[in-house]
């Protein structure tokens, strides 16, 4: 586990004693936590392994930059990220609805308008913008069959009517 202020986690220390931990025990990971990330209303966890080829490289104390151009790898290519999901049993999730404070539907929550969700927020809109006119364009296009086939089907009747 490894705290750290703006994603700032690569550090030597943290290297070296992953280093060690991947050494010893074949499926670690180090999970890295951003609580300024997080005290932005986005939950940054990271899972995060030492690359393999990285790992060559240290063990052969050729730790320097004319060995890492030489190898072609840079400060991205030392971690590899390893996917997680977090979730919640049905008890827990039970639990924190009973939990939650219940509030009148007409009661605005203010904190969604933060700042810092501007940008998804946008992006949100934009994509919900399109479906409204996508929606409105099928509606359109279902009036215009729904009228033609009343249309049809009045002739189809008169012209039954007129043969008979």
């Amino acid at each position: 586990y490894q705290s750290c202020l703006l994603g700032s986690f690569q550090t030597v220390e943290l290297i070296e004693t992953f280093m060690n931990y991947q050494e010893n025990i074949r499926r670690c990971v180090c999970i890295v936590y951003d609580p300024s990330r997080s005290s932005q209303g986005v939950l940054a966890l990271k899972a995060l392994k030492l690359t393999d080829s990285f790992m060559d490289l240290y063990r052969n104390n050729g730790l320097t930059g004319e060995k890492l151009r030489e190898k072609k790898l840079s400060w991205v290519d030392i971690f590899e990220e390893i996917p997680i999901k977090v979730s919640n049993s049905a008890l827990v999730s039970a639990f924190m609805k009973e939990l939650e404070a219940e509030s009148p539907v007409s009661q605005c929550d203010f904190d969604r308008l933060k700042l810092s969700t501007a940008p998804f927020m946008e992006r949100n809109l934009e994509f919900m913008i399109g479906c409204m006119d996508g929606l409105s364009s099928e509606q359109n296009k279902f009036q215009y069959y729904y009228r033609n086939l009343g249309r049809q089907q009045s002739q189809q009747q008169a012209w039954l009517q007129k043969r008979r």
